[in-house]
C-alpha cells in the first residue's frame, strides 16, 4: 500500500530480501535524497520537447539494485507496469521509440549493475509522468533522466510539473509502486484507484465523498485515506450540509483549499 515518501534523510525500510546483514542498514531500492522544483534551464538542451519556462521537478535518487539482478531486468519490470498503467506503452523515449526499446537497447560496457540502476531510475521517470498525466491531463509532459559520474548509482530526474501538490502524490506514488516491484512485490490496483480519486479532486477542486460513512466502498476508503495522509485533500468543514456527504478539496501548492 502506498505510503509517504519523506525525502528527507529517515531511516530506511529494509527490503525483504535483505540478507546477511541487520535489517537496519539495508536501504530501499530506490531512495529520495533531495527534490526541489524550479525551470532548470540548463536541461533544456537534453530534451528538445521540453516546454520553455514551464515549472519542473527535479528529483535526486539512489538507486541500489536488488540482490536478484533479475529482479531490475527492464523486462520483469515492463510487464507488471503495464498492466498496471496501459498508458506506458503510449510513453516515447529518445528518438521517438517506446520505453520498452530504449530499456532493453541501451547498454553500459562492464557494468551491468549501473545499467540496472539506470533502467531504474528511467522507469520511475516514466511512471511519474503517467501518474501526473493521468491526474493533472498534461496535454504534453516531458523528462529527462541523468546519472552521475559520482557516485555512480545517484541520478537526477527532471519532469516538467502541472503543480508541487500533483507532483509530491506522484512522486511518493511512484517510488513505492518501484520499491515493491524490486522487492519482488505485486503492483496493488490501490494506486489506480488512488490516481482516479485524485483525478477526480484536481479537476473539480473538490468532491463529495462518502467512503468512512457507511456508504463508501474499502478501495475509495483506503485511496482517500492515502490521500489525506499525504496532504493532497481536506475535509472541507461545512456549517451546513444538508447531504450530510463530507466535501474534500484540494490542498493548493499555498497551502489553502481550493473553493
Amino acid at each position: 500500500m502506498p505510503r509517504r515518501t519523506n525525502t528527507k534523510d529517515k531511516e530506511p525500510t529494509p527490503p525483504s530480501r535483505a540478507q546477511d546483514q541487520p535489517a537496519a542498514d539495508s536501504p530501499e531500492p530506490i531512495e529520495v535524497v533531495h527534490l526541489e522544483f524550479g525551470e532548470f534551464p540548463q536541461v533544456n538542451r537534453l530534451n528538445p520537447r521540453f516546454v520553455p519556462r514551464r515549472e519542473r521537478l527535479k528529483l535526486t535518487l539512489d538507486v541500489h539494485p536488488p540482490g536478484d539482478p533479475a529482479l531490475a531486468a527492464p523486462p520483469a519490470l515492463i510487464e507488471p507496469l503495464s498492466s498496471l498503467l496501459p498508458g506506458l506503452h503510449r510513453h516515447r523515449c529518445g528518438e521517438n521509440g517506446r520505453i520498452s526499446e530504449t530499456t532493453l537497447r541501451r547498454a553500459r560496457k562492464g557494468e551491468p549493475a549501473g545499467e540496472q540502476s539506470a533502467d531504474v531510475a528511467h522507469l520511475l521517470e516514466h511512471i511519474i509522468i503517467d501518474f501526473q498525466h493521468e491526474i493533472a491531463a498534461m496535454k504534453i509532459c516531458s523528462g529527462v533522466t541523468c546519472g552521475y559520474e559520482r557516485p555512480r548509482n545517484r541520478y537526477d530526474v527532471f519532469i516538467e510539473s502541472p503543480g508541487q501538490r500533483v507532483s509530491r502524490l506522484c512522486i511518493t506514488m511512484a517510488c513505492e509502486l518501484m520499491n515493491g516491484l524490486l522487492k519482488g512485490q505485486h503492483p496493488d490496483p490501490l494506486y489506480v484507484r488512488i490516481v482516479r480519486l485524485a483525478r477526480r479532486i484536481y479537476r473539480n477542486g473538490s468532491a463529495p465523498i462518502a467512503a468512512g460513512h457507511g456508504d463508501g466502498d474499502s478501495q475509495t476508503a483506503a485511496a482517500l485515506r492515502v490521500l489525506r495522509e499525504l496532504n493532497f485533500v481536506e475535509e472541507m468543514d461545512a456549517s451546513i450540509n444538508f447531504s450530510r456527504v463530507p466535501l474534500y478539496c484540494l490542498i493548493e501548492d499555498n497551502g489553502n483549499l481550493k473553493s
